[in-house]
C-alpha cells in the first residue's frame, strides 16, 4: 500500500539522520575545536547543553553525553542513542553552544551551523503544522528548502572530512528525508 511508500518521519530524522550529525559535531567540538583533552571538553560542552536545556525549557533531555556516545569504541562514526524526542530537543541547545565556537571563516563550520540551522527548522515546522493534514503551500516550500539544506551540508561535511576524519555520514535515512521535503505539500 501507499503506507509501504511513505517514509517514517521519526526514524528518517530523529533515529535516523538526526543521530550521526549531531554526534559528529559533538565529536568535532569536543575532539578537534576545543582546546583541552576530549573528556575535559565534553564535560565542559555538557554543562552548556543542561544550562541551554534549562534556558529553552526542553522537555525532552539527555540525562548525560558520554564519551562513548560521541566516540564509540566499536564504530569509527559517533551516533548518538536515545529516544528520539531526546534527540530532537537536543538541536536547540547543540546550535546555541555550537554558535560560541563555530565562525563563519570555515567552509565546514558554516556546514555545520547551517545544518543544525536546518534541522531547527525542519522541527519548528513540524510542530507548528502538526495537525494539518499535509503542509500549506508556502511552508511546504519552505520545508522542502530546509531538507534538501541539510542535506546539502550532510554531503558537504562528508566530502571535507572523509576518508581522514570519521565524521558525518549518509545513509537512506537522508534520502528518505528528501522525500519527506517531496511529498510535504500532499501528505
Amino acid at each position: 500500500s501507499m503506507l509501504a511508500y511513505i517514509p517514517d518521519m521519526m526514524h528518517c530524522k530523529n533515529l535516523g539522520s538526526y543521530p550521526v550529525f549531531l554526534g559528529s559535531i559533538i565529536r568535532y567540538l569536543t575532539h578537534y575545536l576545543l582546546p583541552d583533552i576530549p573528556d575535559a571538553n565534553l564535560r565542559r560542552l555538557w554543562t552548556e547543553l543542561k544550562a541551554g536545556y534549562k534556558l529553552l525549557r526542553t522537555d525532552n533531555r539527555y540525562s548525560n553525553l558520554t564519551h562513548n556516545m560521541v566516540h564509540p569504541p566499536s564504530k569509527k562514526l559517533p551516533q548518538l542513542k536515545g529516544k528520539a524526542a531526546d534527540i530532537r530537543d537536543l538541536i536547540r541547545p547543540l546550535l546555541s553552544a555550537a554558535r560560541r565556537y563555530l565562525g563563519t571563516d570555515k567552509a565546514e563550520h558554516r556546514d555545520m551551523l547551517a545544518g543544525l540551522e536546518a534541522t531547527l527548522l525542519i522541527e519548528t515546522m513540524m510542530h507548528k503544522y502538526k495537525r494539518y493534514p499535509r503542509f500549506p503551500p508556502a511552508a511546504a516550500a519552505e520545508f522542502r528548502r530546509a531538507c534538501f539544506r541539510f542535506c546539502q551540508c550532510q554531503d558537504a561535511l562528508i566530502r571535507h572530512f572523509h576518508p581522514h576524519t570519521p565524521l558525518f555520514n549518509v545513509t537512506t535515512k537522508s534520502h528518505y528525508l528528501l522525500h519527506l521535503g517531496i511529498i510535504c505539500s500532499y501528505i
